[in-house]
């Protein structure tokens, strides 16, 4: 299956900066997801953002600059959605 994100071939096979193999982990804190769409290339008004639960440990996200907030796990169970798609 073709990655939605459009450098993603770049971005995995020569900066090592992409995983397929994990699910990529945002956790705002205590700010409203929907405060940092459109703030991230992988993040706008065409995503749904989901709660999650996490199904093994956490990893640091390998992207150069990546916030201590991006992390990676193998794998993810959904709680709830947060928000859908932005319809205009």
């Amino acid at each position: 299956m073709k990655p939605r994100y459009v450098d993603a071939d770049r971005a995995e096979k020569e900066l090592g900066q992409y995983r397929r193999d994990m699910v990529s982990v945002f956790d705002p804190d205590t700010t409203s997801v929907e405060h940092f769409r459109g703030n991230f290339a992988w993040f706008n008004d065409a995503n749904y953002a989901y709660e999650v639960e996490l199904i093994g440990e956490r990893e640091d996200d390998p992207e150069r600059g990546a916030l201590p907030s991006f992390q990676l796990c193998k794998a993810a169970r959904v709680v709830r959605c947060l928000c859908t798609p932005v319809v205009r």
